[in-house]
């Protein structure tokens, strides 16, 4: 390998990392709204579930796949 080509890997690993950390970011910064819903839906008495996750687990999951599509467009 050139010096070029490592190069390109080295900012590719970088660009990589920042998308990771803004990601991690995004679901600190939206998290707390996602919990709130999550909480006032399960007070609302939505429909239950089998198999049920905890609210904090359904907001984490619920913000992941949010912001997911959001990176894909």
């Amino acid at each position: 390998m050139t010096d070029v080509s490592h190069a390109e890997a080295g900012a590719r690993e970088r660009g990589r990392r920042i998308e990771r950390w803004e990601f991690r970011a995004l679901v600190a910064a939206t998290y707390p709204l996602f919990l709130t819903a999550a909480a006032f839906d399960r007070a609302a008495g939505a429909a239950p579930v089998t198999g049920r996750r905890s609210v904090f687990a359904e907001a984490h999951a619920t913000a992941s796949a949010t912001l997911a599509c959001a990176f894909m467009g």
